[in-house]
């Protein structure tokens, strides 16, 4: 059997429409359909995570916003890692596209 492989981040609304939820893949893309163009997550992933926080998007009235990734969107400085470096073992890939990370934190922060 192939293995079902979506290209696409898992965006919900709960009833009520006050939470939401964000399961991002950021692992799948570097092997099943990566891109140059986002090499972090997936074009489909990236137009589905703005459409759905821009202005009069899916999540406008949302008030709590869970995100949730397969691996760490950001992890922490060098000294800090070091005295937790149990918390560390699964980050390979984080800091491999800061610019693609910067731009998925600004999309958040400004929604």
């Amino acid at each position: 059997d192939e293995a079902d492989v979506s290209s696409e981040t898992f965006v919900k609304t709960f009833p009520g429409g006050k939470v939401a939820l964000i399961m991002g893949d950021c692992r799948g893309c570097r092997s099943f359909y990566y891109t140059e163009e986002r090499p972090y997550q997936s074009v489909p992933q990236w137009e589905q995570l703005q459409a759905a926080l821009k202005p009069g998007g899916e999540f406008e009235a949302v008030e709590t916003l869970l995100v949730v990734h397969s691996s760490p969107l950001v992890f922490l400085g060098t000294t800090c890692s070091s005295a937790c470096s149990c918390l560390s073992k699964d980050k390979m890939g984080y800091g491999l596209h800061p610019t693609e990370q910067s731009e998925y934190l600004d999309l958040l922060f400004d929604w």
